[in-house]
């Protein structure tokens, strides 16, 4: 019983810290558009990844769900959908 409570905990901190930052220079809190922010102040890394600690969060891909958690579907399917010059 301790063991199952001791790997509930440990899976239960990993997950509560895994893929966030809280880095004051990370994208997701520099601007309310992360991915404008990356692809203003960041050549070639024009997304903002929740999950990615280097570079500001700035990627160069944008991040899934799948890969990130943390990724908005909604917000992520309305931000690809424009387009910018």
């Amino acid at each position: 019983m301790r063991i199952a409570a001791a790997l509930g905990i440990c899976v239960g901190l990993a997950l509560g810290v895994a893929c966030r930052s809280f880095n004051p220079e990370h994208c997701l809190h520099l601007a309310d558009d992360g991915d404008a922010w990356c692809a203003s102040h960041h050549t070639g890394t024009p997304y903002c990844s929740p999950c990615e600690a280097e570079n500001n969060g700035c990627v160069a891909e944008a991040p899934t769900v799948e890969g990130c958690p943390l990724v908005d579907e909604d917000a992520d399917a309305s931000s690809s959908s424009t387009t910018s010059d």
